[in-house]
């Protein structure tokens, strides 16, 4: 649940603009409406335990394996930045389903979801064996998206941990090439194009190209509230470089 909780404190506070911390009024607002959030703990841990006590329900009533797929990659859904065990359960549980059905599709989707679940409790080797073993021939093209994102984001992720040069390069290069196999896949100037593009730039150390670009893709208000959480931690930690200098 702390990752839930970092996620509202750059919701509240991360797209703030530098010049606007300078307004005590703005910022005690906002510091306001925080600790109301974070009051508010117990009833969010509820209504997360709600939905997850339906996705249960959901998976001890279906009656065919496409639908107990579908109810255990719901249920690694809710998981996934909630608690990282139960997430690779069903992550794992999804997989055999889709091996079971010979599901190409469902194979990619469950295995990029065990990388997640392995590169979040950064097990990094074990998810780049994992991701390794992807075959992205004859898929969906959503499921290759998918995949090159899952990819990319691995790649960044190590090379963030892993400060030494010139592995660190590597990486980074490495991610900017799955980055360019994302891009052309997904629709310019969508949600998904401006965060790819924002990622890759934020790497670059191109902080004002990359705040813009993640400014661009919050300006749509039907991503979700992961995704959004996901931006404007990423703004919020740019702000915080600059500040830093």
């Amino acid at each position: 649940m702390k990752k839930h909780l970092f996620f509202i404190l750059f919701i509240v506070l991360g797209t703030i603009p530098i010049a606007a911390c300078s307004s005590s009024v703005k910022m005690k607002d906002k510091l306001v409406q925080l600790d109301y959030l974070l009051q508010h703990k117990k009833d969010y841990d509820k209504k997360k335990e709600d939905k997850i006590g339906l996705c249960r329900r959901q998976l001890s009533m279906a009656k065919t394996e496409n639908a107990q797929y579908a109810a255990c990659t719901k249920l690694y859904n809710e998981y996934k930045s909630y608690k990282y065990d139960s997430a690779y359960f069903y992550a794992n549980r999804s997989l055999q389903i889709a091996e079971k059905l010979s599901n190409r599709n469902y194979q990619v989707e469950a295995s990029c979801d065990l990388v997640f679940c392995l590169l979040s409790a950064g097990l990094y080797k074990e998810a780049f064996d994992t991701a390794g073993e992807i075959n992205i021939n004859d898929v969906s093209e959503s499921y290759k998206i998918q995949y090159y994102y899952l990819c990319a984001r691995l790649n960044y992720s190590i090379g963030d941990y892993n400060h030494a040069l010139p592995y660190q390069i590597t990486y980074f290069n490495n991610g900017d090439l799955y980055t360019d196999s994302l891009l052309a896949l997904t629709p310019p100037k969508s949600p998904a194009w401006w965060y790819a593009v924002g990622q890759r730039q934020m790497k670059e150390y191109n902080y004002k190209a990359s705040i813009r670009s993640f400014l661009e893709m919050l300006k749509f208000k039907q991503i979700s509230l992961n995704d959004r959480a996901i931006a404007t931690s990423c703004i919020g930690w740019m702000y915080w470089r600059y500040v830093k200098k």
